[in-house]
């Protein structure tokens, strides 16, 4: 049986291009399963992932370019603290895309357990959002397990 990968996109706000004279802002935090399981996949997801950036940085509201801003976390790891879920947050929210891509695509593969719902908690609950409504902010979870493990479930998470 072929393995795949899974692309989940959770938008937590839908962006309102309505807004009269409001700089356009877009939050995206990329969630990165680096367990064994996705030996054969990972680069594959890196570029997927990547893509969805790149298609992000053409955005524009009103002939102006749009603020974005990226967050990178790793989770499933088990080099990484079993007493925080097999997760780290590799980089909070930056306008610094270039950093997101080195760091994103120095990540590799090694053990674990792939706590979907903790990553997502803690990515919508520790990262920086913006509080303007009109902002796009999303989380971009690339995996290849289900989101039943562990102890935060990810309904509860994307709420």
């Amino acid at each position: 049986m072929k393995t795949q990968f899974i692309l989940a996109f959770l938008l937590l706000c839908q962006i309102n291009f309505a807004q009269p004279s409001s700089a356009a802002h877009i939050q995206i935090a990329l969630l990165l399963d680096t367990s064994s399981s996705m030996d054969g996949l990972i680069e594959q997801a890196k570029s997927q992932l990547w893509k969805m950036v790149n298609a992000l940085t053409a955005a524009e509201k009103e002939d102006q370019d749009v603020k974005i801003e990226l967050a990178l976390y790793e989770y499933g790891k088990s080099t990484l603290p079993q007493n925080k879920g097999y997760l780290r947050c590799i980089s909070a929210f930056t306008s610094d895309i270039d950093l997101i891509s080195e760091k994103l695509f120095e990540l590799s593969t090694n053990g674990g357990d792939e706590y979907c719902g903790m990553v997502i908690d803690q990515a919508n609950t520790q990262l920086k959002w913006t509080s303007n409504p009109y902002d796009l902010k999303a989380i971009i979870i690339a995996g290849n397990e289900t989101f039943e493990q562990g102890n935060v479930p990810f309904r509860q998470a994307i709420q």
